[in-house]
């Protein structure tokens, strides 16, 4: 029996790239459904009409999902009730940006997430965290949210600031406590906000979510929420099986090394064969503005590649390497 896949798509660009990659995704062997996001900020009729031909979409309400702030969990949380309160039949979740796209046929992807419906793939690492400014628990020790457009942090991390970043300053002196309480006996992840999730780690999730509220009000005012928050749910989990199922990889291709304003790089031609040998299910990310081409290879490339292997599949034989939970 082949089961369903959902998607959640979070998308704020370039409607057109979002048909073709749907177009991609869907499937003439598996049920596939889509929950989509589209970013307030964005002009929401162009996308609704331009994927009014897709029947097996339901569209998420529309926040301001600013980059940082929780609105993103918040976001992909909402997907997450719906989509099991619409059925249990599905396999996994996948969760992408607008800009992603697959590198191998999404049928291959399927049929290897349906003969290994119990693993999870998301990364994960305890903080701190070298390569993030202060390990990354600034993020949880101080406050952060948004009025309107303006982020505030608080407290400041230095006196370098504008009047009236000061004066709201000294008003949150009088509300706020200037550390947050920490979580007790939880240790705190950092990884990807892209992942693929299996269903039981969704209902394992939300019923955590349910009955958790303070962790959820404390990821509220952190900051990259989404880089945490999941990854923190389930590696906090007492089952040391259930914590084996979730693979230390993303199955996704990213490119950090190029200068971009807001990293990962865009992906175009010149990285095709980086993309195609790095073992990896989706890339990002693309814009169809600055190279079209690139997609229209990876599109030859999956045509050439239909067949996957069925069984269980071995992740080391299919080139994906994994670095489990170290117990």
């Amino acid at each position: 029996m082949n089961f369903e896949f959902a998607y959640i798509i979070l998308a704020h660009k370039n409607p057109k790239q979002l048909v073709r990659l749907l177009n991609r995704l869907n499937s003439s062997n598996f049920k596939v459904s889509f929950w989509i996001h589209i970013d307030k900020r964005s002009n929401f009729k162009d996308f609704h009409q331009a994927l009014k031909c897709f029947e097996n979409i339901v569209w998420i309400p529309s926040q301001f999902t600013r980059w940082g702030s929780f609105q993103l969990v918040k976001v992909v949380l909402w997907a997450l009730f719906d989509i099991k309160n619409k059925s249990r039949s599905y396999r996994h979740v996948i969760l992408l940006s607008g800009q992603d796209y697959p590198i191998i046929n999404p049928d291959n992807i399927y049929s290897f997430l349906n003969e290994n419906e119990k693993s999870s793939f998301i990364e994960y690492e305890p903080l701190p965290v070298k390569n993030l400014k202060f390990g990354g628990l600034d993020r949880f020790e101080k406050w952060h949210f948004y009025i309107g457009n303006r982020k505030l942090t608080f407290p400041l991390y230095n006196k370098n600031y504008g009047i009236l970043d000061k004066i709201i300053q000294a008003i949150l002196c009088n509300f706020l406590p200037h550390k947050k309480e920490n979580l007790n006996n939880i240790t705190l992840y950092y990884g990807s906000q892209w992942w693929i999730l299996s269903f039981n780690c969704v209902e394992y999730i939300l019923d955590f979510v349910n009955n958790n509220l303070r962790f959820v009000d404390f990821f509220k005012y952190s900051w990259i929420s989404d880089e945490h928050f999941f990854q923190t749910i389930l590696l906090n989990n007492n089952d040391e099986l259930f914590k084996y199922s979730c693979i230390n990889n993303n199955l996704r291709y990213y490119d950090w090394t190029k200068p971009n304003e807001r990293p990962p790089a865009f992906l175009n031609q010149e990285d095709y064969n980086k993309i195609i040998n790095s073992g990896k299910f989706f890339a990002r990310k693309f814009d169809e503005n600055i190279d079209n081409e690139i997609l229209n290879q990876l599109d030859e490339y999956q045509k050439s590649n239909l067949t996957f292997k069925k069984g269980k599949v071995d992740l080391k034989e299919s080139g994906i390497k994994i670095n489990k939970f170290r117990l």
